[in-house]
């Protein structure tokens, strides 16, 4: 990874020294860098699927002695940003999947907004909804045509199913749905927009 480390979304504390030749940690890694993630409580694992939210980043692994997902985060929770001392906060954490929820095949980050589909095809979001009201538990989202694509928008998601047609969900106020419906409308369900 590299690029912007504010909220050490890289999972690496990355120093550098000033003007002055004092060490600092910088919020800034200038050329790609090498990410390594050790947690004792999964122990050896496989990467399965990455991706990148705003101030985070999350890693989909498999424990390989019993194939359990894992989801792994990489950057400081909000609260934890302004402690006194910010280097014993850990930067990459185990964020929960629910009990009901197995065998994830892809995960999706856009903003405050997390998104997993499962095996047999099933799609789940998190962190926050399509009207940016934080979410307590993973929700839902019906679909049963297969996907093929899917891909997470700021406020929108849309998927290429493998009935060869365009389907998309949440905010089309600028037509990003590819849908003719009045500006602000939030799609509540999958609608089908053939092309």
């Amino acid at each position: 990874g590299f690029g912007g480390n504010e909220e050490r979304q890289l999972g690496i504390i990355y120093r550098e020294k000033d003007k002055e030749g004092k060490e600092m940690e910088s919020k800034y890694i200038p050329k790609l860098h090498n990410i390594q993630i050790q947690l004792n409580e999964i122990g050896d694992f496989s990467i399965k699927d990455i991706a990148a939210g705003d101030s985070y980043s999350l890693v989909l692994v498999t424990k390989k002695d019993n194939n359990q997902d894992f989801i792994i985060r990489l950057g400081i929770n909000p609260k934890d940003k302004y402690r006194s001392n910010p280097d014993l906060v850990q930067s990459i954490k185990i964020d929960p999947i629910p009990v009901n929820i197995s065998n994830i095949d892809r995960i999706y980050a856009f903003g405050k907004k997390r998104m997993f589909v499962t095996h047999d095809q099933q799609i789940y979001l998190n962190g926050t909804d399509f009207n940016r009201f934080n979410l307590s538990n993973y929700i839902q989202i019906p679909f049963d045509k297969g996907i093929q694509i899917l891909l997470l928008g700021e406020n929108f998601c849309l998927v290429y199913a493998k009935d060869g047609n365009i389907y998309g969900i949440g905010d089309n106020t600028y037509g990003q749905l590819g849908l003719n419906l009045p500006k602000n409308e939030v799609i509540k369900t999958t609608q089908n927009n053939n092309y």
